[in-house]
């Protein structure tokens, strides 16, 4: 699972920090592969794009398994 820290301006979403929330702590999420990344980036643009978020900061978490990619929550405002 990861959560995914954005600031948006004029409806642009900036991925500004990517955490993976893993059973044994909270860690960057460098270790992952860049494709499983842009699938956690564009799901959350995606997902603040539908929420009509058009600026602030937001926190997404996002879990990918073998049925997909799926937001679980978003935050909007101050996070």
């Amino acid at each position: 699972m990861f959560s995914v820290e954005t600031t948006t301006s004029g409806g642009m979403h900036e991925i500004v920090r990517i955490h993976e929330l893993a059973e044994d702590g909270v860690g960057e999420a460098a270790g992952q592969s860049e494709s499983v990344l842009a699938e956690v980036r564009t799901a959350v643009r995606g997902h603040l794009d539908l929420l009509g978020h058009e600026s602030g900061p937001a926190v997404t978490e996002v879990v990918v398994s073998d049925v997909g990619t799926r937001v679980l929550s978003s935050r909007t405002g101050r996070t």
